[in-house]
Parts: structure tokens; sequence; C-alpha cells
């Protein structure tokens, strides 16, 4: 990857980073304390080194379909891999044909992707409680939206790539 597409992806990830982590961080900061946080940290650790197993048990649905309808495939589109980001970043195709080698690694990849938006979503989900219980229902809904946008969605998008990316590896 070059300097100029490391330094792109860098940035689109940082700017998600900032809008979705910054609500969390302030409830956690005025609402939690550091037992608390702890405690949820170590649910987060947990829930991100869970087995394979485990998360093909989770996926949402063996057909893409499923996925299309729910509009993940969009998200791509702002996502650090996205094609105009590609494309910006290296004046080349967005779409390169790939070898079994970069497919195996793209599907790598989905997994630890998937894990650390589990373990973030576990995170974020334990605050959202935690705002229930104090009645703080509009952090509730601020902290369960930006789960749903920078966790479950890209969850789910990592579950729908693995699915493209399987058939191409049985050939």
């Amino acid at each position: 990857m070059s300097g100029r597409r490391q330094s792109l992806n860098l940035l689109v990830s940082a700017v998600w980073t900032a809008l979705f982590v910054l609500p969390v961080y302030t409830f956690c900061a005025k609402h939690t304390g550091a037992a608390q946080l702890v405690l949820f940290l170590i649910a987060g650790i947990l829930a991100s080194i869970v087995p394979r197993a485990i998360l093909r048990r989770l996926q949402l649905s063996a057909n893409p379909l499923l996925y299309r309808r729910l509009r993940v495939p969009l998200l791509v589109r702002f996502t650090q891999d996205a094609p105009w980001l590609k494309r910006l970043s290296s004046g080349a195709a967005a779409n390169p044909r790939h070898t079994r080698a970069t497919l195996q690694g793209l599907m790598r990849d989905s997994w630890m992707r998937e894990r650390f938006h589990l373990g973030l979503g576990v995170f974020y989900a334990l605050c959202s409680a935690v705002a229930l219980l104090h009645m703080l229902v509009a952090w509730a809904v601020v902290l369960t939206a930006a789960n749903l946008v920078y966790n479950i969605y890209p969850i789910w998008l990592q579950q729908y790539l693995r699915l493209r990316i399987k058939p191409l590896l049985r050939h």
C-alpha cells in the first residue's frame, strides 16, 4: 500500500472514530466510574477474542440477499477501503484482480475487523444499558445509534464480504 493511500485510510478511519467514539467518551466521562469502565473494557476484550466458530454462529445470514436488503454494501463507500479512495490515492483501478493469497488475506482481515467491532459493540451496548438504567434515554438512543452505525453495520459488512469472497476461494 502506498504512503498516500495509507495516509488517506488513516484520515478516513480517524474521522469515523472521532465521530462515533466522542459520544461514548463523553458519556463515560460524565456517567460511569472507573470500576464500570474496567468491567466494560474486559467484556469488550473478551468479545474481541472469541473463536471463529462463535463468530460464525453470530452471523446474521448465510444469504447475501439479506445484507443487500439492509443496504450493508453501501457502507463500503464510506470505509477506509472505499473504491473512490483507492482511485484517489493510487490512480489505479478500484477493483484489481485478486490472487488466492490476496483473497485469503482479505478473509483474515475481515475476521480481525469483525472482532474489533464486536469488542467495541459490546462496550457501546454496556454503556447504553447504563444509560437506560439511569433513565438517560437520550444518551441510550445516541449510544445505540452510534453502536449501530460504527459497530453493527461494519460487522455485517465483514460477514457480507466473506460471503462474497468464499466462492472465489473455491475455484
